[in-house]
């Protein structure tokens, strides 16, 4: 391993990783999310940041797919390679941090846990932006502990503040990698937060470099205001309603059940749950000289970074829900670099060193799963939809947000070219209504009726149904099911 570059072991990880998350990249149909940022990223530029100026999703990623999707077409594998690719990069700068900061060990060991986690392989095939979060997370990170070490290995006090010694290269990219991560997803700021709150309890890093903060802060401000706007109407909005499909935590459950899945599986989560209590109880009762100032950084950072925004999002969410897995992304950063530190650093005997970080590994790899298989098939729903339905058919979607991605199945055309927010009334027009209540349809007019329930249960439009008309069959593909009824 000794004689072997960085570059070669980057090499290797990322073909792994590439192969690994590429191999069933399409095995599973596109879910409801992934067909709304599919189906806005076909508007204009100026209509997708008019559309989602409306809703919870800043504009980047819909802005990116939008000319991706100009060159590669809007099939599952197109949609999903980005996520896939930005997987890839998210791994090469975990390796370096960790190269860089850590040693080499920390970077393989950091490195197998992103490969063979399930959690990522989610969102590798996920045409969403939070792949792209976890990579601008871990970039973020990346040249926010080259600017601190920078700023605090100066000669001080640095009265005269020189611009060249602010506007860094490093100062630079970082500015636009935070700049694109808020753009990216609202709970990127929790990214931006957690590093102005490291500064700021760190009171002599603080005093050296106060004046840095500020002109930073200030240039991401500026940059932010065309948005600033929507941010503040979203968070009221978000504030006095929250998210109806997002549940409240409850208790020390739901942390555990966040750590499952960043561990594939609980046996694994139970283990790297002990090991983090054990390493932490080690540093107490360590007699250990403390390490310089600099050398302890980016540990402590790491350790601040998961742990400020897993719990601040926990505690958060018993008023405003907010923690769900694809919104952590940024904490999942921290989490696997942490627990990578920890197995570096459990056993120092030379001789067992190896001995934690293998069977640890080897957990996560047996528990691996790169199909991640999704038994929710819009695939199947509509071919049978198409065998099923007849020229008297009256189709009904519930919930009604899943027109978008029953129409990428059932009528490709049709989803390419309502670009104009027509969806509906086409829809319509072919006898099919996607609507919560029945009663709204009319429903009466039709002797033979396709019921299409998608994940939500809604037995009152069933009970309504049946009694005019008569349960004729069923198909179900996962909790999505297909009721097919005939009048009495």
């Amino acid at each position: 391993m000794k004689n072997i570059s960085n570059s070669t072991i980057i090499l290797l990880f990322v073909t792994i990783n590439f192969f690994l998350k590429c191999l069933f990249i399409s095995a599973n149909s596109l879910n409801g999310d992934e067909a709304f940022s599919v189906y806005h990223a076909q508007m204009s530029v100026p209509m997708i940041i008019s559309e989602l100026s409306k809703g919870n999703n800043p504009p980047l990623y819909e802005i990116f797919l939008h000319f991706w999707i100009k060159l590669f077409g809007i099939s599952e594998l197109s949609v999903r390679f980005p996520s896939l690719i930005t997987s890839c990069v998210t791994l090469i700068f975990l390796y370096l941090y960790c190269a860089r900061y850590f040693n080499r060990r920390v970077a393989v060991y950091v490195s197998l846990l992103f490969i063979f986690t399930n959690y990522n392989v989610k969102y590798a095939h996920q045409a969403r932006v939070y792949a792209i979060m976890g990579m601008l997370s871990i970039m973020s990170v990346y040249y926010f502990t080259n600017l601190l070490q920078y700023y605090i290995t100066r000669p001080y006090p640095n009265s005269k503040m020189k611009l060249k010694e602010v506007f860094n290269t490093s100062f630079i990219v970082l500015v636009v990698i935070n700049t694109l991560l808020i753009y990216a997803h609202y709970f990127g700021f929790w990214v931006l937060i957690a590093e102005l709150f490291f500064i700021l309890l760190h009171y002599r890093i603080l005093i050296r470099i106060w004046r840095e903060v500020l002109v930073f802060s200030a240039v991401i401000l500026l940059l932010y205001l065309p948005n600033i706007k929507v941010f503040f109407v979203r968070f009221a909005v978000s504030s006095v309603h929250g998210n109806l499909f997002i549940p409240k935590p409850n208790g020390v459950e739901t942390l555990y059940n966040m750590i499952w899945t960043f561990c594939n599986q609980p046996v694994v989560a139970v283990s790297v749950m002990i090991l983090l209590f054990a390493f932490a109880v080690s540093i107490f009762v360590s007699k250990k000289p403390e390490f310089r100032t600099d050398e302890r950084l980016p540990a402590r950072l790491i350790a601040f970074l998961f742990f400020f925004i897993f719990l601040s999002m926990f505690f958060i969410s018993y008023k405003i829900t907010m923690f769900l897995d694809r919104y952590l992304m940024p904490a999942s950063i921290g989490f696997y670099i942490l627990l990578g530190i920890v197995l570096d650093g459990i056993i120092e005997n030379k001789k067992y060193r190896y001995f934690i970080p293998v069977v640890l590994i080897a957990l996560f790899i047996v528990t691996f799963d790169p199909k991640m298989r999704d038994n929710n098939d819009m695939r199947k729903i509509t071919e049978y939809l198409t065998k099923k339905r007849t020229q008297n058919s009256f189709v009904i979607i519930s919930p009604f947000y899943n027109d978008l991605l029953f129409t990428y199945y059932h009528n490709r055309k049709r989803f390419q070219s309502n670009t104009d927010n027509s969806l509906s009334r086409d829809l319509l027009a072919d006898h099919i209504h996607p609507e919560n209540d029945v009663k709204r349809t009319q429903y009466r007019l039709y002797s033979h009726i396709l019921y299409i329930e998608l994940s939500v249960e809604n037995k009152s439009n069933r009970i309504i149904l049946e009694k005019e008309y008569s349960l004729i069959n069923q198909f179900s593909a996962g909790t999505y099911k297909i009721y097919e009824y005939s009048r009495r």
